[in-house]
């Protein structure tokens, strides 16, 4: 069944499970089908992704009254969710196959089930700043191409940690040891308990510009502006702390408003939800796995 929705969320969104036959539309992402709420043509569907098909139906009804509150409340009581809003394009490498569509992305970050009573009522746009995106920086990939997914799946699935200072730290040195010890563990400390504007100050340029010029090579993770740090580039360069702390954000994803505490910051300084990091495994592999694609719009 296919079915075609006009939502207070966003105008447009496309839904469907990633199990039994669907499993195949990974490599189909140009073209990316509906499942009408809380059905599917798929016998097999297990009973975990109903769960996420009923958040996202709630979700694009817009309802954020005290009677959705306590839906929601009762679903994740149910069976705990988390997810992540997938952002890449067609092109890329891992779009609709991997968690994050950069296949070189060794973690991704992902939302817990605080976060979805957050989203009722509000727009695709204004999650993706409660989940700390910034304004420039989804204008600017929207302008490039770039499509956006609301991934919702039970906790269980994702084997998540709590992206504090020290969650972060232990996923370094469990998926970055080639770098943690020689480069990244001399400027740790100063890194994790300075204020992000200063460490900024000091490297003498905007690292928020460097990131978004980018690399135009996965594989050799080189880019336009010398600047920008791969870890192929941290692997062969001397591990300054502008240099390192480049590499956080733009290797892992450590923004200027990553705050070390558990939990997202808007650019008002507004504290959001908890925020997670886990390993960028298929889609296919996460079990309860359901995907809307969403068309944020300030």
């Amino acid at each position: 069944t296919h079915t075609h929705t006009q939502t207070p969320s966003d105008k447009h969104t496309h839904t469907h499970t990633y199990t039994g036959h669907w499993r195949r539309l990974l490599h189909m992402a140009a073209a990316i089908p509906q499942i009408k709420p809380g059905t599917s043509d798929d016998p097999a569907e297990p009973p975990t992704a109903t769960a996420a098909t009923e958040f996202l139906a709630l979700w694009r009804s817009g309802a954020c009254d005290a009677d959705a509150h306590a839906q929601l409340t009762a679903l994740l009581e149910q069976c705990p969710l988390s997810g992540r809003m997938i952002h890449g394009k067609p092109s890329d490498a891992g779009f609709a196959r991997l968690l994050s569509s950069d296949d070189w992305k060794r973690l991704s970050w992902v939302f817990g089930p605080n976060a979805l009573h957050g989203f009722l009522g509000k727009s695709s746009w204004e999650i993706c700043l409660q989940l700390g995106f910034g304004e420039r920086w989804l204008t600017e990939r929207l302008a490039s191409g770039k499509r956006f997914m609301l991934a919702v799946f039970p906790s269980e699935s994702a084997g998540a940690r709590l992206a504090t200072w020290d969650g972060v730290e232990g996923l370094l040195t469990a998926c970055y040891p080639e770098v943690w010890g020689s480069k990244i563990v001399a400027h740790w400390s100063r890194i994790r308990s300075t204020q992000f504007a200063e460490l900024e100050a000091e490297a003498g340029y905007s690292m928020l510009e460097v990131n978004l010029v980018g690399r135009y090579d996965h594989t050799t993770g080189e880019s336009k502006d010398e600047r920008y740090t791969s870890l192929q580039r941290l692997l062969k360069l001397a591990g300054t702390m502008p240099r390192v702390r480049q590499f956080l954000w733009d290797e892992i994803g450590l923004k200027s408003l990553f705050t070390g505490t558990g939990r997202t910051m808007d650019e008002r300084g507004v504290l959001g939800p908890p925020e997670f990091l886990c390993r960028n495994v298929p889609l296919a592999e996460i079990h309860g796995l359901v995907i809307s694609e969403v068309f944020p719009k300030a």
